[in-house]
């Protein structure tokens, strides 16, 4: 299977080269749980970046509603349009 490529494994590269290799194949057993402080976070930054997207003058595509191959189809779609901005984050992680 191959893995799609998000903006959060591009940042993470930046962070830390072993990092995708890690979270594709690395034992998922071995990883510690995701504790309330960082489902904090994550809800805080996806909170943030709607916030940041509402201040927005320019209209965006919002594609958070739609499931992971109908989000993909829609996203090249709206590359394909020349959309500015497209968000498709899901209120969960």
């Amino acid at each position: 299977m191959v893995a799609a490529i998000t903006a959060s494994m591009l940042y993470d590269l930046v962070r830390c080269p072993h990092r995708q290799a890690m979270d594709l194949y690395g034992d998922l057993g071995a990883r510690d749980e995701v504790n309330v402080f960082v489902q904090l976070i994550w809800e805080r930054g996806s909170f943030y970046e709607k916030k940041l997207i509402a201040a927005l003058d320019n209209l965006f595509t919002d594609l958070s509603a739609f499931r992971k191959d109908e989000k993909e189809a829609k996203t090249t779609e709206a590359m394909s349009r020349g959309d500015l901005l497209i968000e498709g984050l899901s209120q969960s992680r």
